[in-house]
C-alpha cells in the first residue's frame, strides 16, 4: 500500500462523527434516504458549529487531495457549492 491506511481511517471516523445527525452539524434529508444535508439549526446544537465546519472543510480537502473516498452521503448541492457553482432551488429541496 501507500502507507496511507492508518490516516485514511482516522479521517473517515472523523468525518462520520462530524456528519453523525446527533452532533447537529448535518441532518438527515427526510425524503431522501440517506442523503444528508447541512442543519440550519447548528447554531442552537452545537455552539462551535463554525469550527467544526471548518474542520469538516479541512477533511474534504484532505479527501479530494488524496483521492480518497470517505464514507458520507451529503447533498449535491453542498458539492455544488464547494466547486463555485451555484445551486438551482431544485437542488436545494
Amino acid at each position: 500500500g501507500e502507507g496511507y491506511g492508518l490516516v485514511k481511517e482516522f479521517f473517515t471516523v472523523l468525518s462520520r462523527q462530524l456528519t453523525d445527525p446527533n452532533f447537529g452539524l448535518f441532518e438527515l434529508a427526510e425524503d431522501r434516504g440517506s442523503l444528508i444535508r447541512i442543519n440550519p439549526h447548528s447554531a442552537t446544537m452545537n455552539a462551535d458549529h463554525l469550527e467544526y465546519y471548518g474542520l469538516f472543510g479541512k477533511v474534504l480537502a484532505w479527501s479530494f487531495i488524496q483521492f480518497a473516498q470517505l464514507d458520507m452521503n451529503l447533498a449535491p448541492y453542498v458539492f455544488q457549492t464547494i466547486m463555485g457553482q451555484v445551486p438551482s432551488l431544485d437542488d436545494l429541496k
